[in-house]
């Protein structure tokens, strides 16, 4: 609200009795961090602490005996596990292929699956394994466990999106791609699991006492959330997401309208602002760009076509909006 009010030009602190109104209009997108969060904190519970017990670590870096890098491995297999459903996702979205949310849907449920299968029998061949796996209780807890992180990890990916076209208003396939390439980026550390201690490091545990904070910093996964949260502080980001916020709840961030007022009512609008008066009882406002329209005052910007046209602070008691307006031929039409 801070970076907002100060690029905008809105004296700041605003009054006490708006503060709660701005806060609720600043929490709707904040509501897409939250889920983003929310779901990435189960999937860290899940890659850190191992609930079902499935060696999870084993898993993620599961490799054929002629790969040698655990590295090169563990990119292979989150790009097969993690990638392939959204990417599967938005290339059918793109060619506009009608059924491409029940195609993503089984994949969901398929892809745990075959990763599991895979990571349990890395060096067998299916004639050879005969799919015994199947029958065992630990398969089933691991593909219950990826098809959780699965979902969870997909439906971050649509909340993250959203937010890019809400939020950040992406238009180009190249920021959405770069942006995409970032994301995926981010989510393989988060899955990535913190390196294994042998028996001699448990054993040492049990003799000394380590900080909490030095065992947070062994977590691939904090530094992703330790750059997001700062991401989140960049201040075209934070004016981006303010704006987006007050343009959801049609309380500002630049949506357009018009007003009309009564001479009668005593109230000063600029002349400049006027479009017509019928006599005394009616007079209307030109289409203006509403910057904060939250309290006793509303801020507006006269000139629709330049950008950082004049900021107008107006008296809004005695102020009523026309709402409904449709642009033709380069004018805006509205209550006449």
């Amino acid at each position: 609200m801070l970076v907002f009010t100060f690029k905008e030009g809105i004296p700041f602190p605003l009054d006490m009795s708006v503060l709660p109104t701005v806060l609720i209009a600043l929490g709707m997108l904040c509501i897409l961090f939250t889920c983003v969060a929310i779901l990435y904190s189960i999937i860290s519970f899940i890659v850190i602490f191992d609930p079902a017990e499935i060696g999870y670590d084993n898993l993620f870096f599961a490799r054929p005996s002629w790969l040698e890098s655990k590295v090169v491995a563990s990119v292979l297999n989150f790009l097969i596990f993690f990638s392939f459903t959204p990417v599967l996702l938005f290339s059918l979205i793109y060619f506009e292929y009608e059924h491409a949310g029940a195609i993503a849907l089984i994949s969901m449920f398929t892809v745990p699956v075959l990763f599991v299968y895979y990571a349990f029998t890395p060096n067998k061949s299916v004639k050879e394994e005969r799919f015994r796996v199947f029958g065992t209780l630990v398969f089933w807890k691991s593909v219950i466990t990826f098809f959780y992180i699965n979902l969870f990890a997909f439906l971050s990916v649509v909340v993250y999106f959203k937010y890019l076209e809400f939020g950040l208003k992406f238009e180009s396939d190249m920021q959405y791609l770069i942006a995409f390439l970032v994301f995926f980026a981010f989510s393989y550390f988060v899955l990535l699991p913190p390196k294994k201690k042998n028996n001699f490091q448990k054993n040492a545990e049990v003799y000394t006492k380590k900080k909490f904070s030095s065992e947070i910093l062994k977590i691939p996964a904090f530094y992703v959330y330790s750059f997001s949260l700062l991401l989140t502080l960049i201040p075209s980001i934070s004016y981006s997401t303010a704006s987006v916020s007050f343009q959801f709840l049609n309380v500002g961030g630049g949506i357009e309208r018009s007003y009309y007022f009564s001479k009668r009512s005593k109230v000063t609008v600029p002349p400049d602002l006027i479009e017509s008066c019928v006599d005394d009882d009616y007079c209307r406002t030109k289409v203006v760009s509403v910057v904060f329209d939250i309290g006793g005052v509303l801020y507006v910007r006269a000139s629709l076509q330049e950008e950082g046209g004049a900021l107008i602070s107006l008296p809004k008691s005695n102020l009523y909006m026309i709402s409904g307006q449709q642009k033709q031929d380069g004018k805006f039409e509205g209550v006449k």
